[in-house]
């Protein structure tokens, strides 16, 4: 189910996408203790059919697409780094700054 629903790494999955795969582990796991495996492999497979529907009407809905990814938050503009957007978005200064360093010694 995994493999159907795409590979991307996890910083790159939607939230949407996230929350699925977690839940499917979630489930996944529940079902270890578990004799009977059937009600676990139909919610797993029912979770994989629900993302798979979800991110086709993402590709084919704008509006859909809008309400359930987020949008990139721009945290340098013009060579500034916006600490206002940061402050929002509850990130750190020193990871964009050695995010940039990172980026400047790999050139």
């Amino acid at each position: 189910m995994t493999l159907l629903m795409g590979k991307r790494q996890v910083g790159e999955l939607p939230v949407f996408d996230f929350i699925i795969a977690v839940t499917i582990g979630a489930v996944a796991g529940a079902d270890i203790a578990d004799i009977d495996h059937g009600p676990t492999a139909l919610a797993n497979v029912l979770l994989a059919l629900l993302q798979l529907t979800v991110s086709y009407g993402i590709t084919k809905n704008r509006i859909l697409n809008h309400l359930l990814s987020l949008e990139p938050t721009i945290v340098i503009q013009n060579g500034q780094l916006l600490r206002s957007h940061l402050k929002r978005i509850s990130y750190p200064v020193d990871t964009v700054l050695e995010l940039l360093w990172e980026k400047a010694c790999s050139t």
